[in-house]
């Protein structure tokens, strides 16, 4: 993904990231109502008193990825508050970013698809996502990694890897 992480260029590789999948594409008219709802929260942003350098990107049609640092740490009431923010798009707006048993993948005609974790598995034992299909990692912790190129990588280079079992008639291995 060529993307470039320009709106996060005043942060450091230590910020920390979050990043929220929609299950389909988001329309112009979704695309605004998320910038501005993020565009809203950001500059109001604060742990322990302290206001939090923060950035969002919308990636895709299908990300809202925020960044965000202080020297003070980002304190859990602090994400609680982000948090918030991203489930009044549920509430208001009928969007659903925090579905977190999604996991994103290009299908063989470069379409980005959301899958649960049971498809997903079946997809891997059909051999439908192979080791160099595209799969998008949202568990990303940091600015740096997206720099990196740590967001979308090839199935055998990220973690997926590890936790989707390649043989036929497999069962998803949990995360203990």
């Amino acid at each position: 993904m060529d993307t470039e992480w320009k709106d996060f260029s005043n942060l450091p590789d230590q910020a920390r990231v979050w990043i929220y999948g929609f299950e389909n594409n988001m329309s112009s008219e979704e695309k605004n109502k998320v910038s501005e709802s993020l565009a809203e929260f950001i500059p109001t942003w604060t742990s322990h008193q302290h206001h939090v350098t923060a950035a969002f990107t919308l990636v895709v049609n299908r990300f809202a990825i925020v960044a965000a640092h202080t020297s003070h740490g980002i304190s859990g009431c602090s994400i609680d508050s982000l948090w918030q923010n991203i489930k009044g798009l549920e509430i208001n707006h009928e969007l659903n970013p925090l579905d977190g048993s999604l996991l994103f993948f290009r299908d063989r005609n470069s379409q980005i698809q959301a899958v649960n974790r049971e498809k997903f598995q079946q997809l891997v034992s059909s051999r439908d996502i192979k080791n160099s299909t595209p799969v998008f990692d949202t568990l990303i912790e940091n600015v740096g990694q997206l720099r990196a190129g740590n967001f979308e990588r090839a199935f055998e280079k990220c973690w997926h890897i590890n936790m989707f079992n390649c043989e036929p008639n497999s069962t998803v291995k949990t995360i203990t």
